[in-house]
């Protein structure tokens, strides 16, 4: 794996509901993304 991004969520799989997995992909978005560059 040359480069990832992991949301960790506090819910079970059973438990994961659409909510949930908006609010991991509004995280996701939310971060600043440099791909192993630095923040200039």
């Amino acid at each position: 794996m040359a480069y990832s991004e992991l949301v960790f969520v506090d819910d079970y799989w059973p438990d994961f509901s659409p909510a949930a997995l908006e609010a991991a992909i509004a995280e996701y978005q939310a971060r600043d993304r440099r791909f192993g560059g630095l923040k200039k």
